[in-house]
Parts: C-alpha cells; structure tokens; sequence
C-alpha cells in the first residue's frame, strides 16, 4: 500500500557514503524509530568518542550514515569513520545486521 509518501535525494555535496541509502536509512527510523531506542543510544554513547566526522554526532544522521555503510557493504570506511576502532565497527555492522539484515 502506498502511503505518498517520497524521499527527495538532492544534488548537493555530500559526505555520505551512498547518499541514497542514507536517506533509506533516515525513512527507516522514521518508521521504527530505532535512532530513539535504548539500543542505539548505547551504541552511541560508546561509539561518539571516535566518530571521525563532525555531523554524525547527531543520533539520527549517524544512524542513517550507519546504515548506508552497512548498506553498501563499506566495512572499510564504517572502520576509519570510527577511528580505526574495530570492537566499535562490530557493534554497528551487528546492529545493522541483526534489526534491517544487512
């Protein structure tokens, strides 16, 4: 069923690894609202010490951006956006694989 609803992806500079999936990313929470949960805030709090990019501080366009990189199978970049923290990186490819199997 259609809801009318529609993700308008612009032809700006951006920083995202897949501005498309990003956006995806953002329509997901906005379902689920996953950015809110429990979950991810934990995900957050140990993860925004070495988020290596300034924007992604945000809960919700780190989620997003988390799950382009997921999304596009970017473990490399997900790895150095994240300081070259690999426990950290885990976290997030788990997260995204275990709620959007990706």
């Amino acid at each position: 069923m259609c809801t009318g609803r529609v993700i308008a992806i612009g032809t700006s500079a951006h920083v995202s690894a897949s501005l498309v999936l990003h956006e995806v990313g953002h329509a997901l929470d906005m379902w689920d609202g996953m950015s809110s949960s429990a979950e991810w805030t934990t995900v957050m709090k140990m993860i925004s010490p070495h988020i290596q990019h300034p924007r992604y501080l945000d809960t919700v366009e780190w989620f997003a951006e988390a799950y382009a990189l997921c999304a596009s199978g970017q473990a490399s970049r997900l790895l150095r956006m994240l300081n070259g923290q690999e426990n950290l990186a885990a976290v997030v490819w788990g997260y995204s694989r275990r709620h959007y199997g990706v």
